[in-house]
């Protein structure tokens, strides 16, 4: 059984975003993160070791992951009630938010450790 080729154009970007998010989600680690994350890899080694990474790299997962799940839903949500046009609207304007909350909380003093050890 073939899928009508409305169905696959209309969630072709959404299944490409979706892949970059989770291979970003998935794909930085501790071990990588030194030459990946941006503003981490030109920290000099003093602010490094204030930074606390463990903690960082578990946020920006689940940031990315719950990003995933929620922008998904949200967007097949909108194309469900609404046309195709409003659905990328909501959706763009979903992701927009959710990346101001994580420049925000990123450049918090949520990550920051007080007496590096």
């Amino acid at each position: 059984m073939e899928l009508p080729v409305f169905l696959f154009e209309n969630f072709l970007g959404l299944i490409i975003v979706n892949v970059v998010f989770l291979a970003i989600s998935f794909g930085l680690n501790k071990d990588n993160a030194q030459f990946l994350l941006a503003g981490y890899n030109t920290m000099s080694q003093e602010k490094k070791d204030k930074f606390d990474i463990i903690n960082y790299l578990i946020f920006f997962k689940k940031f990315f992951l719950n990003l995933t799940l929620y922008s998904s839903l949200i967007y097949c949500g909108a194309l469900y009630l609404f046309s195709l046009k409003y659905a990328v609207i909501v959706y763009t304007i979903f992701l927009v938010l959710s990346f101001i909350y994580f420049i925000i909380i990123s450049n918090g003093s949520k990550f920051k450790i007080e007496n590096p050890k």
